[in-house]
């Protein structure tokens, strides 16, 4: 068995290395096939991360020595504008390794757009939530510019709280 602490760490190292990192990284491959996406992380025969997505929504997984052993959906869609509010949310929570549904914090405002997660199950064992972005303002119904509805789960033969 392998505890969920240590899937999120990686997890974590992945999304950082292949989405928000700066430089070359050997440990991982993009393949662009129209508008498909797959990105595979590895660290070492241990552990293989893959996202694919479109851009309506995509999937995560994480393989154990082959075994899928944790995995994520979201689908939705953002203007393309929204989209570094959107990379910027999810970043913080990456790197101060916090678990928001694998997503980004409650409430993210970069004084353009505001993200919001409401999270309804935040066990990364079980979980499942909504995030959105919308430009703020005074009015009573914001203009929403993009939501993911999101879900996952770790397979209980191979990890253990």
């Amino acid at each position: 068995m392998i505890k969920i602490q240590t899937i999120l760490d990686v997890y974590y190292r992945a999304m950082l290395a292949s989405y928000f990192g700066s430089a070359q990284n050997n440990n991982v491959m993009t393949v662009e096939n129209g508008d498909l996406t797959i990105t595979t992380y590895s660290e070492g025969k241990n552990f293989i991360v893959t996202d694919s997505y479109k851009d309506t929504g995509g999937n995560t997984e994480i393989y154990y020595q082959g075994e899928l052993v944790w995995s994520m959906t979201y689908s939705g869609s953002y203007i393309k504008e929204a989209i570094p509010t959107l990379m910027a949310a999810i970043e913080s929570n990456l790197e101060k390794k916090i678990f928001m549904g694998g997503r980004g914090p409650k409430r993210f405002d970069n004084g353009i757009y505001v993200y919001e997660n409401n999270v309804d199950s935040n066990d990364p064992m079980d979980f499942k939530g909504v995030e959105k972005i919308y430009v703020p303002g005074p009015v009573l119904n914001p203009v929403v510019l993009g939501y993911h509805q999101y879900s996952g789960k770790a397979n209980v033969d191979f990890v253990e709280a």
